[in-house]
């Protein structure tokens, strides 16, 4: 029988990805040392970020008692498959949880992510995306505050947080359905399974969805976090995106083939 782990006999490695804008790091970075449950460890999988960000990370290190992993490579193009295999190589933890590295988490997101991870399971949330007026506000103020209402728990935004909702709606299925890699968590062995993220699929677009697919034709289950793992995307400019048709075509070629592993993966490391 699959066990349901609970809260704190994981070993859980916070991953964040993310490209400079050092601004919305400082609010991520806040919110991931606030935790109620902290993780085991900050792990920074850093897609060729500027000296500024690197001093942002390193002034964190001073604030909090949870290890700071940044695992960084250069900047020669989007890279976020390879930055993210790179950085699973270096934890020792037993449990992912990922997000981006312009998203807020709420208080209990990483208690969250622990209370349902399961074997044989990963884990899926919602993001509630925040205005450009709160977003200005939050980095200029550095305050991290919200007031979720009940009218959050039906509305797009998904802001309404009930941990016995989550338990009384709680499902577990093969399925893909919508699919955000900014807010996930898988076991590291599970990741290793399919061997890690594509490195092929270099650019914007669809590594997440790919990567998810290989999980579920390994028979790894997605549990949806429909009422938990809160958490507040900060606004931005959508960045200039190449075309990605190629992306979701090596995505359709997994999905056709059912294929249960990349070629180009985390093994070469």
């Amino acid at each position: 029988m699959r066990r349901e782990m609970g809260v704190g006999s994981l070993k859980i490695s916070l991953m964040i990805t993310l490209y400079n804008w050092k601004e919305a790091l400082d609010l991520v970075l806040l919110s991931a040392i606030r935790q109620s449950r902290l993780p085991d460890e900050i792990l920074i999988a850093d897609d060729g970020s500027d000296d500024d960000t690197r001093a942002l990370i390193d002034s964190f290190r001073s604030r909090t008692t949870v290890p700071i992993n940044h695992v960084w490579h250069e900047d020669i193009g989007f890279r976020k498959s390879t930055i993210q295999n790179l950085a699973l190589v270096t934890t020792e933890c037993d449990y992912i949880v990922q997000i981006d590295g312009d998203i807020v988490m709420h208080p209990h997101f990483i208690a969250d992510h622990a209370r349902f991870a399961k074997e044989g399971c990963y884990l899926q949330g919602y993001r509630c995306k925040l205005d450009k007026e709160t977003t200005d506000r939050m980095l200029e103020t550095k305050e991290i505050k919200f007031r979720p209402s009940l009218k959050g728990m039906f509305s797009s935004q998904r802001t309404f947080r009930s941990v016995l909702l989550n338990y009384l709606t709680l499902k577990e299925k093969l399925s893909m359905k919508r699919i955000i890699g900014c807010n996930t968590s898988f076991w590291r062995s599970d990741a290793l399974l399919v061997n890690g993220y594509d490195e092929d699929m270099v650019g914007w677009g669809a590594q997440d969805q790919e990567f998810s697919a290989r999980l579920i034709h390994n028979g790894i289950k997605q549990r949806r976090l429909r009422f938990s793992a809160r958490e507040y995307h900060l606004d931005h400019p959508n960045v200039k995106r190449d075309p990605v048709e190629g992306r979701w075509d090596a995505f359709g070629n997994t999905l056709e083939k059912r294929l249960k592993r990349c070629a180009n993966g985390i093994e070469k490391f």
